[in-house]
């Protein structure tokens, strides 16, 4: 039986998923027929209030702030599986495995800030070479 407090955490990062594929689906077609800098700063706008109600306030300066970047399958899939999920203190790590696309699989690191999980970071796990190790992401 899982613990409130994984179900809890693990309800934000399904929340993110969904918010962010809702967001790469809307934009997307957008961004192929009108082009981005017709629609950079509306883009940016949606964006960033994803990003304030999902993740650690903190200067990100490469990622999708920045690249506003959406793709065709979208990064974030609510088919993406949960494989694993721990909490150990005011920290939660839960690991993922995307089910189209790159099929990576990702690690997001969560902090609790005033009673509320936020996704302070992503990274994935490059299997190069027989050896695993965790990369950034960009969220």
């Amino acid at each position: 039986m899982m613990s409130i407090e994984i179900v809890d955490v693990e309800n934000v990062l399904k929340d993110f998923i969904l918010t962010m594929n809702g967001w790469e689906l809307h934009y997307y077609p957008e961004v192929r027929e009108k082009g981005l800098i017709t629609l950079k700063e509306k883009m940016k706008q949606d964006l960033d209030a994803i990003f304030d109600c999902f993740c650690t306030k903190k200067e990100r300066k490469q990622g999708r702030q920045m690249s506003l970047l959406c793709s065709d399958p979208p990064e974030y899939s609510p088919t993406e599986i949960f494989l694993n999920s721990c909490i150990s203190g005011s920290k939660a790590v839960i690991s993922t495995q995307q089910t189209s696309g790159f099929k990576n699989r990702y690690r997001y690191t969560f902090g609790l800030k005033n009673q509320q999980w936020l996704i302070d970071k992503k990274e994935w796990l490059d299997e190069e070479e027989g050896m695993e190790r965790w990369r950034p992401a960009y969220l």
